[in-house]
Protein backbone atom coordinates (compact mmCIF):
# COMPACT_ATOMS: atom_id res chain seq x y z
CA UNK A 1 0.00 0.00 0.00
CA UNK A 2 1.30 3.02 -0.75
CA UNK A 3 0.25 6.80 -0.42
CA UNK A 4 2.43 7.43 2.86
CA UNK A 5 -0.44 5.36 4.94
CA UNK A 6 0.36 2.87 7.70
CA UNK A 7 -0.46 -0.49 7.78
CA UNK A 8 -3.99 -1.60 8.97
CA UNK A 9 -3.57 -2.77 12.57
CA UNK A 10 -4.42 -6.22 14.02
CA UNK A 11 -6.62 -6.98 10.96
CA UNK A 12 -9.27 -4.32 11.62
CA UNK A 13 -11.22 -1.98 9.04
CA UNK A 14 -8.98 -2.79 5.74
CA UNK A 15 -8.43 -6.18 6.59
CA UNK A 16 -10.19 -7.85 4.12
CA UNK A 17 -13.65 -6.85 1.28
CA UNK A 18 -15.30 -9.92 2.75
CA UNK A 19 -14.61 -10.79 6.02
CA UNK A 20 -17.51 -9.60 8.88
CA UNK A 21 -16.85 -9.54 12.18
CA UNK A 22 -19.64 -10.02 15.29
CA UNK A 23 -20.71 -6.86 16.42
CA UNK A 24 -19.16 -4.93 19.44
CA UNK A 25 -20.50 -2.48 21.13
CA UNK A 26 -17.56 -0.81 22.60
CA UNK A 27 -18.08 1.61 25.73
CA UNK A 28 -18.26 5.18 25.24
CA UNK A 29 -15.57 6.05 26.90
CA UNK A 30 -13.38 3.70 24.54
CA UNK A 31 -10.03 5.44 23.39
CA UNK A 32 -10.08 6.60 19.18
CA UNK A 33 -8.44 3.76 18.20
CA UNK A 34 -10.79 0.98 19.53
CA UNK A 35 -13.65 3.05 19.31
CA UNK A 36 -13.57 2.94 15.35
CA UNK A 37 -11.29 0.27 14.40
CA UNK A 38 -14.09 -2.45 16.32
CA UNK A 39 -16.13 -2.34 13.32
CA UNK A 40 -18.13 0.16 14.52
CA UNK A 41 -21.04 -1.33 15.28
CA UNK A 42 -21.85 1.48 17.56
CA UNK A 43 -23.89 4.44 16.73
CA UNK A 44 -27.01 2.44 15.22
CA UNK A 45 -30.44 3.17 15.75
CA UNK A 46 -31.44 1.30 19.05
CA UNK A 47 -32.35 -2.49 19.04
CA UNK A 48 -30.10 -3.01 15.59
CA UNK A 49 -26.97 -3.67 14.33
CA UNK A 50 -24.53 -3.07 12.22
CA UNK A 51 -21.15 -4.55 10.68
CA UNK A 52 -17.95 -3.22 8.61
CA UNK A 53 -18.88 -3.61 5.09
CA UNK A 54 -16.84 -2.61 1.74
CA UNK A 55 -18.83 0.14 0.03
CA UNK A 56 -18.70 -2.54 -3.37
CA UNK A 57 -21.24 -4.67 -1.32
CA UNK A 58 -23.42 -1.96 -0.13
CA UNK A 59 -23.64 -0.41 -4.27
CA UNK A 60 -27.75 -0.94 -4.86
CA UNK A 61 -26.75 -1.58 -8.51
CA UNK A 62 -23.69 -3.59 -10.13
CA UNK A 63 -21.04 -3.35 -8.81
CA UNK A 64 -19.30 -1.11 -11.84
CA UNK A 65 -21.30 1.80 -10.14
CA UNK A 66 -18.97 1.98 -7.72
CA UNK A 67 -15.45 1.76 -10.27
CA UNK A 68 -13.27 4.00 -9.18
CA UNK A 69 -12.00 6.20 -11.83
CA UNK A 70 -8.45 6.23 -13.04
CA UNK A 71 -6.03 8.79 -13.09
CA UNK A 72 -6.41 11.96 -14.76
CA UNK A 73 -4.34 13.76 -17.22
CA UNK A 74 -2.08 16.01 -15.21
CA UNK A 75 -3.23 19.38 -15.81
CA UNK A 76 -1.28 23.16 -14.87
CA UNK A 77 -1.93 25.42 -12.29
CA UNK A 78 -4.68 27.59 -13.35
CA UNK A 79 -2.78 30.47 -12.47
CA UNK A 80 0.09 29.42 -10.08
CA UNK A 81 1.49 31.52 -7.06
CA UNK A 82 4.75 33.39 -8.35
CA UNK A 83 5.93 32.99 -5.39
CA UNK A 84 6.15 29.20 -6.41
CA UNK A 85 7.20 29.14 -9.82
CA UNK A 86 9.08 26.46 -9.42
CA UNK A 87 6.49 23.82 -7.49
CA UNK A 88 5.32 21.24 -9.04
CA UNK A 89 1.40 21.35 -11.14
CA UNK A 90 -1.72 19.95 -8.87
CA UNK A 91 -2.53 16.48 -10.15
CA UNK A 92 -6.01 14.42 -10.09
CA UNK A 93 -4.57 11.17 -8.05
CA UNK A 94 -8.58 9.27 -8.81
CA UNK A 95 -11.56 9.96 -8.21
CA UNK A 96 -14.15 7.72 -6.55
CA UNK A 97 -18.25 7.34 -6.43
CA UNK A 98 -21.02 6.20 -4.20
CA UNK A 99 -24.23 5.94 -6.09
CA UNK A 100 -27.06 7.78 -4.92
CA UNK A 101 -29.16 5.00 -3.79
CA UNK A 102 -26.53 3.36 -0.96
CA UNK A 103 -27.38 2.83 2.05
CA UNK A 104 -25.55 3.25 5.46
CA UNK A 105 -25.10 1.59 8.65
CA UNK A 106 -27.28 3.53 11.16
CA UNK A 107 -29.69 0.57 10.78
CA UNK A 108 -33.15 2.75 10.40
CA UNK A 109 -35.64 1.46 8.65
CA UNK A 110 -37.93 3.92 8.20
CA UNK A 111 -38.72 6.15 5.79
CA UNK A 112 -38.91 10.08 5.51
CA UNK A 113 -41.76 12.02 4.74
CA UNK A 114 -40.36 12.64 1.39
CA UNK A 115 -40.19 9.40 0.90
CA UNK A 116 -35.81 9.46 1.20
CA UNK A 117 -35.23 5.99 3.05
CA UNK A 118 -34.00 7.42 6.47
CA UNK A 119 -30.51 4.86 5.99
CA UNK A 120 -29.28 6.55 2.43
CA UNK A 121 -25.90 7.43 2.52
CA UNK A 122 -25.68 10.65 0.81
CA UNK A 123 -25.23 13.97 1.80
CA UNK A 124 -22.30 13.03 3.68
CA UNK A 125 -20.03 15.46 1.48
CA UNK A 126 -20.31 18.56 3.28
CA UNK A 127 -17.57 18.59 5.25
CA UNK A 128 -14.50 16.04 5.95
CA UNK A 129 -11.31 15.03 7.92
CA UNK A 130 -8.26 12.90 8.63
CA UNK A 131 -8.11 10.84 11.74
CA UNK A 132 -4.63 10.59 11.77
CA UNK A 133 -4.20 6.60 11.89
CA UNK A 134 -5.37 3.83 9.93
CA UNK A 135 -6.74 5.80 6.92
CA UNK A 136 -10.19 6.38 8.39
CA UNK A 137 -11.76 9.90 7.73
CA UNK A 138 -14.80 11.29 9.19
CA UNK A 139 -17.36 13.10 6.85
CA UNK A 140 -20.41 14.83 8.30
CA UNK A 141 -24.09 14.67 6.72
CA UNK A 142 -26.31 17.98 6.46
CA UNK A 143 -29.43 18.55 7.72
CA UNK A 144 -31.40 15.55 5.10
CA UNK A 145 -32.92 16.26 1.57
CA UNK A 146 -35.46 18.86 0.69
CA UNK A 147 -33.79 21.79 2.80
CA UNK A 148 -35.22 20.79 6.68
CA UNK A 149 -38.18 19.69 5.21
CA UNK A 150 -37.88 16.84 6.89
CA UNK A 151 -37.12 15.15 10.88
CA UNK A 152 -33.30 13.39 9.09
CA UNK A 153 -31.76 12.48 12.14
CA UNK A 154 -28.25 13.88 11.66
CA UNK A 155 -25.45 11.57 11.90
CA UNK A 156 -21.83 11.59 10.13
CA UNK A 157 -19.76 8.50 8.55
CA UNK A 158 -16.54 7.04 8.93
CA UNK A 159 -14.73 6.05 6.12
CA UNK A 160 -11.62 4.21 5.04
CA UNK A 161 -10.00 5.94 2.27
CA UNK A 162 -6.46 4.41 0.40
CA UNK A 163 -4.55 6.44 -2.29
CA UNK A 164 -2.08 4.66 -4.21
CA UNK A 165 -0.89 7.19 -7.05
CA UNK A 166 0.48 3.99 -8.34
CA UNK A 167 -2.86 2.40 -9.34
CA UNK A 168 -4.13 -0.08 -7.14
CA UNK A 169 -3.99 0.72 -3.06
CA UNK A 170 -5.19 -2.40 -2.26
CA UNK A 171 -4.27 -5.87 -3.56
CA UNK A 172 -7.46 -7.37 -2.47
CA UNK A 173 -9.52 -4.61 -4.13
CA UNK A 174 -11.30 -5.73 -7.10
CA UNK A 175 -9.76 -5.32 -10.74
CA UNK A 176 -11.42 -2.18 -11.66
CA UNK A 177 -10.31 -0.20 -8.36
CA UNK A 178 -7.66 1.96 -9.19
CA UNK A 179 -5.50 5.18 -7.54
CA UNK A 180 -8.92 5.59 -4.84
CA UNK A 181 -10.10 2.82 -2.24
CA UNK A 182 -13.16 3.87 -0.15
CA UNK A 183 -15.24 1.53 2.54
CA UNK A 184 -18.00 2.49 4.76
CA UNK A 185 -16.91 2.12 8.24
CA UNK A 186 -19.54 3.20 10.41
CA UNK A 187 -22.65 5.64 10.78
CA UNK A 188 -22.61 7.47 14.03
CA UNK A 189 -26.14 9.91 14.97
CA UNK A 190 -26.09 13.13 16.47
CA UNK A 191 -27.60 13.08 19.70
CA UNK A 192 -28.02 15.79 23.26
CA UNK A 193 -29.29 15.00 25.89
CA UNK A 194 -29.81 11.47 24.65
CA UNK A 195 -32.36 13.40 22.04
CA UNK A 196 -31.45 13.30 18.06
CA UNK A 197 -30.59 16.34 16.21
CA UNK A 198 -32.64 16.49 13.66
CA UNK A 199 -32.59 18.73 10.50
CA UNK A 200 -35.99 19.69 10.48
CA UNK A 201 -36.54 23.17 9.54
CA UNK A 202 -39.61 23.58 11.92
CA UNK A 203 -38.15 22.19 14.57
CA UNK A 204 -36.70 25.66 16.19
CA UNK A 205 -37.16 26.75 19.65
CA UNK A 206 -38.27 30.85 19.40
CA UNK A 207 -37.89 31.17 23.35
CA UNK A 208 -34.15 30.19 23.57
CA UNK A 209 -32.13 29.37 20.08
CA UNK A 210 -29.24 27.47 21.57
CA UNK A 211 -31.58 24.90 23.10
CA UNK A 212 -33.40 23.88 19.93
CA UNK A 213 -33.65 20.51 18.39
CA UNK A 214 -33.11 21.45 14.70
CA UNK A 215 -29.67 21.09 13.28
CA UNK A 216 -27.77 21.67 10.20
CA UNK A 217 -23.91 20.20 10.58
CA UNK A 218 -21.62 21.78 7.52
CA UNK A 219 -18.26 21.42 8.70
CA UNK A 220 -16.39 18.88 10.59
CA UNK A 221 -12.76 18.68 12.16
CA UNK A 222 -11.03 16.47 14.47
CA UNK A 223 -9.56 18.18 18.40
CA UNK A 224 -6.64 17.46 19.90
CA UNK A 225 -8.60 15.72 22.89
CA UNK A 226 -10.16 12.92 20.12
CA UNK A 227 -13.40 14.85 20.34
CA UNK A 228 -15.41 15.94 17.09
CA UNK A 229 -16.37 19.88 16.67
CA UNK A 230 -18.81 20.38 13.83
CA UNK A 231 -20.21 24.01 12.55
CA UNK A 232 -23.89 24.54 12.78
CA UNK A 233 -25.52 26.93 9.99
CA UNK A 234 -29.22 27.15 11.82
CA UNK A 235 -27.49 29.28 14.21
CA UNK A 236 -24.66 29.38 13.58
CA UNK A 237 -22.80 27.65 16.24
CA UNK A 238 -19.92 25.91 17.14
CA UNK A 239 -20.50 22.52 18.46
CA UNK A 240 -18.08 19.15 20.19
CA UNK A 241 -19.17 16.13 20.05
CA UNK A 242 -18.28 13.08 21.40
CA UNK A 243 -16.81 10.16 18.63
CA UNK A 244 -19.96 8.32 19.77
CA UNK A 245 -22.21 11.32 18.90
CA UNK A 246 -22.79 12.91 21.88
CA UNK A 247 -23.12 16.56 22.38
CA UNK A 248 -20.72 17.95 25.08
CA UNK A 249 -20.97 21.81 24.81
CA UNK A 250 -21.99 24.83 21.85
CA UNK A 251 -19.99 27.59 21.43
CA UNK A 252 -22.34 30.38 20.43
CA UNK A 253 -20.76 33.52 18.46
CA UNK A 254 -21.54 37.43 19.12
CA UNK A 255 -24.88 37.94 18.41
CA UNK A 256 -24.46 39.91 15.15
CA UNK A 257 -24.37 36.54 13.75
CA UNK A 258 -27.63 35.39 14.90
CA UNK A 259 -30.93 36.33 13.69
CA UNK A 260 -33.73 37.72 16.68
CA UNK A 261 -36.72 36.23 15.00
CA UNK A 262 -36.30 32.68 13.53
CA UNK A 263 -38.59 30.81 11.57
CA UNK A 264 -39.74 27.79 9.93
CA UNK A 265 -39.85 29.41 6.30
CA UNK A 266 -37.10 30.39 4.67
CA UNK A 267 -38.43 34.17 3.77
CA UNK A 268 -39.93 34.62 7.07
CA UNK A 269 -35.98 34.69 8.12
CA UNK A 270 -34.95 37.54 6.15
CA UNK A 271 -35.99 41.38 5.91
CA UNK A 272 -38.07 42.88 7.49
CA UNK A 273 -38.55 40.03 10.11
CA UNK A 274 -34.62 40.02 10.83
CA UNK A 275 -32.56 42.56 9.65
CA UNK A 276 -29.42 41.23 11.47
CA UNK A 277 -27.61 38.11 11.61
CA UNK A 278 -26.98 34.65 9.02
CA UNK A 279 -29.06 35.07 6.28
CA UNK A 280 -31.57 31.58 5.91
CA UNK A 281 -29.13 28.66 4.78
CA UNK A 282 -26.05 31.02 4.80
CA UNK A 283 -24.79 30.68 8.51
CA UNK A 284 -21.66 28.78 9.06
CA UNK A 285 -20.68 26.39 5.99
CA UNK A 286 -17.34 25.57 6.31
CA UNK A 287 -15.19 24.65 9.38
CA UNK A 288 -10.72 24.69 10.10
CA UNK A 289 -8.60 23.87 12.90
CA UNK A 290 -5.07 24.92 13.02
CA UNK A 291 -1.74 22.19 12.81
CA UNK A 292 -1.58 22.94 16.72
CA UNK A 293 -5.43 22.22 17.33
CA UNK A 294 -5.63 25.74 19.30
CA UNK A 295 -8.25 27.64 17.24
CA UNK A 296 -10.82 26.64 15.01
CA UNK A 297 -11.93 29.39 11.84
CA UNK A 298 -15.59 29.12 10.77
CA UNK A 299 -16.63 30.78 7.96
CA UNK A 300 -20.05 32.23 6.71
CA UNK A 301 -21.50 30.51 3.11
CA UNK A 302 -22.54 34.27 2.48
CA UNK A 303 -22.33 37.93 4.08
CA UNK A 304 -24.15 38.37 7.56
CA UNK A 305 -27.83 40.76 6.69
CA UNK A 306 -26.54 43.45 8.38
CA UNK A 307 -23.19 43.21 6.05
CA UNK A 308 -24.86 44.87 2.70
CA UNK A 309 -25.99 40.95 1.95
CA UNK A 310 -29.21 42.04 0.03
CA UNK A 311 -31.04 44.85 -1.92
CA UNK A 312 -35.05 45.89 -1.59
CA UNK A 313 -35.90 43.12 -3.11
CA UNK A 314 -33.99 40.36 -0.67
CA UNK A 315 -31.54 39.69 -3.49
CA UNK A 316 -28.13 39.12 -3.03
CA UNK A 317 -25.64 41.71 -3.19
CA UNK A 318 -22.53 41.48 -1.09
CA UNK A 319 -19.49 39.89 -1.25
CA UNK A 320 -17.91 40.71 2.35
CA UNK A 321 -18.33 37.79 4.35
CA UNK A 322 -16.69 36.98 7.73
CA UNK A 323 -14.62 34.52 8.84
CA UNK A 324 -14.39 33.99 12.72
CA UNK A 325 -11.53 32.52 14.69
CA UNK A 326 -12.00 30.77 17.81
CA UNK A 327 -9.53 30.00 20.80
CA UNK A 328 -10.48 26.69 21.78
CA UNK A 329 -9.33 26.93 25.06
CA UNK A 330 -9.94 30.60 25.88
CA UNK A 331 -13.36 31.15 23.58
CA UNK A 332 -11.76 34.22 22.83
CA UNK A 333 -12.94 35.26 18.80
CA UNK A 334 -11.71 37.70 15.78
CA UNK A 335 -13.02 37.96 13.18
CA UNK A 336 -11.64 38.48 9.65
CA UNK A 337 -12.97 39.54 5.87
CA UNK A 338 -13.18 37.57 2.63
CA UNK A 339 -14.51 39.16 -0.26
CA UNK A 340 -15.84 36.22 -2.53
CA UNK A 341 -15.78 37.25 -6.28
CA UNK A 342 -19.08 37.77 -6.97
CA UNK A 343 -22.35 37.83 -4.78
CA UNK A 344 -24.00 35.11 -6.28
CA UNK A 345 -21.20 32.42 -4.99
CA UNK A 346 -20.67 31.17 -1.93
CA UNK A 347 -18.32 29.91 0.73
CA UNK A 348 -18.40 25.61 0.81
CA UNK A 349 -15.56 24.86 2.81
CA UNK A 350 -12.19 26.10 4.94
CA UNK A 351 -9.10 24.49 5.48
CA UNK A 352 -6.23 25.81 7.93
CA UNK A 353 -2.38 24.77 5.99
CA UNK A 354 -0.34 26.36 8.45
CA UNK A 355 -1.18 28.68 12.33
CA UNK A 356 -2.29 31.34 9.92
CA UNK A 357 -2.61 30.12 6.47
CA UNK A 358 -6.00 28.80 4.20
CA UNK A 359 -7.55 27.43 1.66
CA UNK A 360 -11.10 28.43 0.98
CA UNK A 361 -13.24 27.21 -1.40
CA UNK A 362 -15.31 29.82 -3.35
CA UNK A 363 -18.45 28.34 -5.64
CA UNK A 364 -21.30 29.31 -7.93
CA UNK A 365 -24.76 27.31 -7.66
CA UNK A 366 -24.27 25.44 -11.08
CA UNK A 367 -24.62 22.09 -12.06
CA UNK A 368 -23.34 20.38 -14.80
CA UNK A 369 -22.76 22.52 -18.41
CA UNK A 370 -23.78 25.46 -16.29
CA UNK A 371 -21.04 25.13 -13.37
CA UNK A 372 -18.72 27.98 -14.11
CA UNK A 373 -17.28 29.00 -11.16
CA UNK A 374 -15.41 26.41 -8.20
CA UNK A 375 -12.08 27.65 -7.16
CA UNK A 376 -9.69 27.19 -3.70
CA UNK A 377 -8.22 30.36 -3.12
CA UNK A 378 -5.16 30.14 -0.83
CA UNK A 379 -5.35 33.19 1.79
CA UNK A 380 -3.32 34.27 5.41
CA UNK A 381 -3.84 36.56 7.51
CA UNK A 382 -0.14 37.59 8.14
CA UNK A 383 2.03 37.07 4.81
CA UNK A 384 5.04 39.41 5.61
CA UNK A 385 3.29 42.05 3.42
CA UNK A 386 0.15 42.49 4.83
CA UNK A 387 -2.05 41.40 8.53
CA UNK A 388 -6.04 41.18 7.72
CA UNK A 389 -8.02 43.35 9.96
CA UNK A 390 -9.69 42.47 12.79
CA UNK A 391 -13.16 43.66 12.21
CA UNK A 392 -14.78 42.13 15.53
CA UNK A 393 -15.53 45.50 16.26
CA UNK A 394 -17.38 46.57 13.32
CA UNK A 395 -20.70 45.78 13.26
CA UNK A 396 -21.88 46.76 9.86
CA UNK A 397 -19.94 46.56 6.83
CA UNK A 398 -21.17 48.15 3.20
CA UNK A 399 -22.22 45.53 0.46
CA UNK A 400 -18.60 46.12 -1.40
CA UNK A 401 -15.44 48.08 -0.59
CA UNK A 402 -14.56 47.88 3.21
CA UNK A 403 -14.61 51.00 5.63
CA UNK A 404 -11.13 52.95 6.00
CA UNK A 405 -8.29 51.17 7.52
CA UNK A 406 -10.00 47.26 7.06
CA UNK A 407 -7.84 45.27 5.08
CA UNK A 408 -9.35 41.65 3.81
CA UNK A 409 -7.24 38.93 3.48
CA UNK A 410 -5.44 38.59 0.32
CA UNK A 411 -6.10 35.74 -1.93
CA UNK A 412 -4.30 33.70 -4.36
CA UNK A 413 -5.88 30.94 -6.87
CA UNK A 414 -4.30 27.90 -5.96
CA UNK A 415 -6.89 25.05 -7.75
CA UNK A 416 -9.62 25.28 -10.50
CA UNK A 417 -12.12 22.39 -10.65
CA UNK A 418 -13.57 23.34 -13.39
CA UNK A 419 -10.10 23.12 -15.82
CA UNK A 420 -10.44 20.53 -18.39
CA UNK A 421 -7.22 18.48 -17.44
CA UNK A 422 -8.65 17.02 -14.38
CA UNK A 423 -11.72 15.96 -16.45
CA UNK A 424 -14.18 16.98 -14.05
CA UNK A 425 -16.18 19.18 -15.86
CA UNK A 426 -19.11 18.57 -18.25
CA UNK A 427 -22.63 17.18 -17.87
CA UNK A 428 -21.48 15.20 -14.10
CA UNK A 429 -19.78 18.20 -12.89
CA UNK A 430 -21.71 18.43 -9.28
CA UNK A 431 -23.25 21.08 -7.57
CA UNK A 432 -22.29 21.09 -4.32
CA UNK A 433 -18.19 20.72 -4.08
CA UNK A 434 -17.99 20.85 -0.32
CA UNK A 435 -15.74 19.16 1.70
CA UNK A 436 -11.79 19.79 2.12
CA UNK A 437 -9.34 17.83 4.18
CA UNK A 438 -5.36 16.81 3.62
CA UNK A 439 -4.87 13.64 4.15
CA UNK A 440 -1.42 11.92 5.04
CA UNK A 441 1.71 13.06 2.60
CA UNK A 442 2.86 11.21 -0.71
CA UNK A 443 6.08 9.81 0.45
CA UNK A 444 9.23 11.51 -1.35
CA UNK A 445 10.63 10.35 -4.89
CA UNK A 446 13.26 10.96 -7.21
CA UNK A 447 10.64 13.25 -9.46
CA UNK A 448 9.36 14.82 -5.67
CA UNK A 449 11.87 14.92 -3.45
CA UNK A 450 9.68 16.98 -0.61
CA UNK A 451 6.78 14.88 -1.30
CA UNK A 452 3.47 15.33 -1.77
CA UNK A 453 0.27 16.39 0.21
CA UNK A 454 -3.26 14.52 -0.74
CA UNK A 455 -5.87 16.64 -0.52
CA UNK A 456 -9.31 14.76 -0.87
CA UNK A 457 -12.46 16.53 -1.84
CA UNK A 458 -15.63 15.70 -1.34
CA UNK A 459 -19.51 16.63 -2.93
CA UNK A 460 -22.75 16.67 -1.51
CA UNK A 461 -25.72 14.98 -3.44
CA UNK A 462 -28.37 16.56 -1.27
CA UNK A 463 -29.36 12.21 -0.78
CA UNK A 464 -31.11 12.44 -4.14
CA UNK A 465 -30.78 9.05 -5.34
CA UNK A 466 -30.10 9.26 -8.60
CA UNK A 467 -26.98 11.33 -8.25
CA UNK A 468 -23.80 9.92 -6.55
CA UNK A 469 -21.29 11.02 -4.14
CA UNK A 470 -18.05 11.98 -5.24
CA UNK A 471 -14.17 11.65 -3.34
CA UNK A 472 -11.53 13.48 -5.37
CA UNK A 473 -8.00 12.75 -4.60
CA UNK A 474 -5.28 15.74 -5.56
CA UNK A 475 -1.44 15.85 -5.13
CA UNK A 476 -0.53 19.16 -4.19
CA UNK A 477 3.63 20.13 -3.84
CA UNK A 478 4.21 21.58 -0.69
CA UNK A 479 5.67 24.74 -1.83
CA UNK A 480 2.26 26.11 -3.41
CA UNK A 481 1.46 26.27 0.48
CA UNK A 482 4.08 28.39 2.17
CA UNK A 483 4.55 27.90 5.78
CA UNK A 484 2.59 24.11 5.38
CA UNK A 485 2.46 22.41 8.85
CA UNK A 486 1.87 19.12 9.83
CA UNK A 487 -0.95 18.83 12.08
CA UNK A 488 -0.31 17.55 15.41
CA UNK A 489 -2.16 14.62 16.24
CA UNK A 490 -2.70 13.08 19.45
CA UNK A 491 -1.61 9.23 21.02
CA UNK A 492 -3.61 6.98 20.34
Amino acid sequence: MGGGYPPPRNGRPGSSHDVHTPPIDPPASARLGSLLLTNATHHRAPGTASRLRPLASIALSAAAAFALLPTTPTPTLASPPSSSSSAAPITLIGRAAIPGKATDLSGLTDTLPDGTPHNRLGGFGSGIDFLGHDHLYVAINDRGPWDGATPYHCRFQTFEILIDPAGDPDPRARADDRAVCVRLVSTTMLTRNQQPLIGSAAAFDSADQTRQARFDPEGIRLSPTGTLWIAEEYGPYLDEFTLTGEHLRRVTPPARFTVAHPAHLAKEEMPPFNTSGRQPNRGFEGLAITPSRERLFAVLQSPLIQDGALNEKNKRRGINTRIIEVDVATGRTREFIYQMHDASHGISEILAYSETGLLILERDGGEGLAADFRRVYRADLTDGTHTATDVSSVNTLPASGLPPGVTPLRTTELLDFTLGAFGLNGESMPQKIEGLCFGPPLPPSAEFPNGRLTLIVTTDNDLQGKQPSWFWVFAVDPALLPGHTERAWSAE
